[in-house]
């Protein structure tokens, strides 16, 4: 399958998706989750999954319906699938469903607005461009690991340390995808400094 890629990809991006199948991180499959998220749904009841953002309309019952019926990501997809679902919107809240994300939340998150930015890489240009952010935002940028770990531990704004808690959950839960066990760690966002392109 990568022999093919290279073909079709940039060299600068092929360089990149080389060095990370290379060291373990690389190819990430959505299906490497399939026994957590079927397991999550599960152990939903029906009141719960209604309460996940954007599980609407009936489809809190399609879920449970198909979860009980298969043991795979791709057959419980297409099970819940229809024309009113649609495959991207499946998958979407699939996620939110993982990390228990409720409609009250996301309210919660949209009237708080962005409450800081998480850098996670920058070019020469883009450098500058944040400096001048650094300078005028009223938003704290969080540019190093230490920084991110600060905040979330020091938060004392609900709002704030939700939605750091949350970011780094997601990456914790990314790293669990790494092909390679031994890169399987968690706390990434702590400890990782921004990619310089």
């Amino acid at each position: 399958m990568f022999n093919q890629l290279i073909t079709t990809m940039p060299e600068s991006s092929w360089s990149v998706l080389k060095r990370e199948v290379d060291e373990g991180r690389a190819p990430v499959e959505s299906r490497t989750l399939e026994q957590i998220v079927i397991t999550k749904l599960r152990m939903f009841s029906r009141l719960e999954l209604k309460e996940i953002y954007e599980i609407t309309e009936g489809l809190e019952n399609r879920f449970i319906e198909a979860s009980m019926t298969t043991g795979k990501l791709d057959e419980l997809q297409s099970m819940v699938k229809s024309k009113r679902y649609n495959l991207t919107r499946i998958q979407r809240s699939l996620l939110y469903i993982l990390f228990s994300i409720t409609t009250q939340q996301i309210l919660n998150f949209d009237n708080c607005g962005p409450q800081y930015i998480h850098l996670l890489g920058f070019s020469a240009k883009g450098q500058k461009i944040l400096q001048e952010m650094k300078n005028k935002s009223c938003i704290k940028m969080l540019n190093r690991g230490s920084d991110f770990k600060a905040y979330c531990e020091n938060q004392a704004e609900p709002q704030s340390a939700a939605m750091a808690v949350l970011d780094r959950m997601t990456t914790d839960v990314y790293t669990m995808l790494y092909p390679d066990s031994s890169q399987r760690r968690g706390l990434l966002d702590y400890t990782t400094s921004p990619l310089r392109l």
